[in-house]
This record gives structure tokens, C-alpha cells and sequence, in this order.
């Protein structure tokens, strides 16, 4: 029951210093515009600029034979690996990568892609 009562006094008073600072910045939220977006982070820029041309490359090789698929994709600096392959799924890792497309292959031919 001590322990119990100590853990509970340490969580009210740690609460209490991190309570003010939240109340703090949800309050000034609308005096500094854009704190904490996407475009204050030149890394998450970076991320989204380049899974977005990722994409337009994926687009590209839709439908197209799957040699000259990869032929364009590694002209473009782009890392890829073969998702699945008609009917067969391949173990993927779950990390995300925007400058990698994972590519569905049907008969020869990219029938689907995604980013990362």
C-alpha cells in the first residue's frame, strides 16, 4: 500500500510540471503558424518529395513488361523488389523506404506497385 501511495504522489506531481507545459503550447498554437508541420522538418520534406517521385516512376511502369520495367527504375536511382509474382507473395521487410517501390508482377507485367 506505500508503494502504491508513493507511485501515485510521483505521478500527481511529475503531472503537474508536464500539465502547465501542454496547456502552454496549445494555447500559443495559433500565434506560431505551422509549428510542428511537415514543412518545418526538412527530413519529412525530404521523405515526402522523394515518395511522391517514387510514385510517378511506379505510374510510369504500370502495365509495362516487367525487364524494362526495372530497366526504368534503376535508371531513375530507385530501389525495388518484387512484392508478388503471380499468385506467390515474398517476404517483405516492414521498414519504409521512400525511394523503394515494391512491385506486383502478373505474367511478365507490373500490374501494381506501392511506395516504401
Amino acid at each position: 500500500m506505500r508503494r502504491f501511495l508513493q507511485l501515485v504522489l510521483t505521478l500527481v506531481i511529475s503531472f503537474s510540471f508536464i500539465a502547465p507545459s501542454v496547456a502552454a503550447d496549445k494555447s500559443n498554437s495559433s500565434q506560431t503558424k505551422g509549428k510542428g508541420s511537415i514543412s518545418d522538418n526538412p527530413i519529412l520534406v525530404n521523405f515526402e518529395i522523394t515518395a511522391k517521385a517514387t510514385a510517378k516512376v511506379g505510374k510510369f511502369v504500370l502495365l509495362k513488361n516487367e525487364k524494362t520495367a526495372i530497366t526504368y527504375i534503376e535508371s531513375k536511382d530507385i530501389i525495388y523488389r518484387i512484392a508478388k509474382r503471380d499468385k506467390v507473395f515474398f517476404p517483405l521487410t516492414m521498414d519504409y523506404r521512400p525511394n523503394r517501390i515494391n512491385l506486383t508482377i502478373k505474367k511478365g507485367k507490373v500490374i501494381g506497385f506501392t511506395v516504401g
